[in-house]
């Protein structure tokens, strides 16, 4: 196999292969946490009607350690050797697919699911509060989830286009998109936060609770808190669609500035706030942290690149690859690469 030749002096192919590297480490402290979380020694392997199979848990848990650990060696020799092989990278980004896949039926659908199925009803709740609390449960996690895997994807699809010089150049339209999309997923988030929040605040007070509500990626102990954070950030997410959606690109700077507020804002009052009320003999304040990571991430990357994202032209994208661009290590060709210019 033949690797490409990133050049060192190229700051878009190092950017992009530490982002690859970034995701991929949230990753994989997250599988290495889930594994260590469903191990059972001497357990019940196969599960009960009233307990999931862990060995299907550990199964995904293991298929998450797998994909984010390739991904964490490729953006490793891109960004610090300069190398990067195009099969690898559709290898990994085949990985990332199928295992995230799996990981992701089965931890945020699968799991939810039939733990609702067997606990109806959760204390203190009547039965619609309590249906309605595990819908925004999952549609919690399926923003979470989706942000934190949907960025290793992204970052390594782009990451393939250095590669192989044949991706088309992308304008500032796919980025909107991009933005639309995670922008959509912290809505989506705030929402749920607002919702599952209220419903605990009506039925059981606003204050501390003794015994904190669990419906992951949620652990309450103070629904105000939970509130408090909802409305935040489906603001902010709110914002980066209208930035999207107008065309705010000179907004950019200032829009990843705030999304990175909210992330501070997210560990204040949430990760650190409501679980770590909590006082669980796991560590689950620290899981979640990875997940409100990649959540506010995505959008503050995608609208500082918007910010200052160049329509390459052909003959603009060859005199860029002349000066700073991707060389093939066989061929050598200026050519090669030119479309990645605009992609990342």
């Amino acid at each position: 196999m033949t690797s490409t030749l990133l050049r060192a002096s190229d700051p878009r192919s190092n950017r992009v292969a530490g982002f690859v590297m970034f995701f991929s480490v949230l990753l994989l402290v997250e599988g290495t946490t889930r594994v260590n979380l469903h191990v059972l020694p001497g357990g019940p392997w196969r599960g009960s009607h009233t307990v999931f199979p862990p060995i299907v848990a550990v199964i995904s848990a293991v298929g998450e350690i797998i994909f984010s650990f390739f991904g964490l060696c490729v953006g490793f020799f891109a960004l610090a050797h300069g190398k990067a092989n195009k099969m690898v990278l559709v290898a990994c980004l085949a990985t990332e697919l199928v295992f995230g896949w799996f990981v992701f039926v089965v931890y945020v659908l699968a799991m939810p699911s039939f733990a609702a199925a067997r606990t109806p009803v959760m204390p203190s709740l009547s039965p619609d509060a309590s249906r309605a609390a595990v819908l925004m449960g999952l549609t919690g996690s399926i923003a979470v989830c989706a942000a934190l895997q949907g960025g290793q994807f992204m970052f390594t699809n782009i990451l393939l286009g250095y590669t192989t010089g044949k991706g088309k150049v992308q304008s500032t339209m796919l980025w909107r998109g991009r933005l639309y999309f995670f922008a959509f997923l912290v809505v989506l988030k705030g929402v749920s936060d607002i919702v599952i929040g209220s419903l605990i605040r009506k039925h059981m007070g606003g204050g501390r609770l003794v015994t904190p509500v669990v419906e992951p990626p949620y652990v309450i102990t103070q629904a105000s808190l939970v509130i408090a954070d909802g409305v935040w950030v489906s603001l902010v997410g709110l914002i980066g669609i209208a930035v999207a959606g107008a065309n705010l690109t000179t907004m950019g700077a200032k829009y990843s500035g705030l999304c990175l507020f909210t992330l501070l804002v997210q560990l204040a009052l949430y990760d650190v706030g409501s679980v770590g009320l909590a006082a669980l003999a796991i560590p689950v304040g620290s899981l979640q942290v990875g997940l409100t990571t990649a959540l506010m991430v995505m959008p503050a990357y995608i609208a500082g690149h918007l910010n200052v994202l160049e329509d390459f032209t052909p003959t603009e994208a060859i005199a860029k690859q002349s000066a700073n661009g991707i060389v093939s290590s066989t061929e050598g060709s200026a050519v090669n690469g030119v479309e990645a210019h605009a992609a990342v």
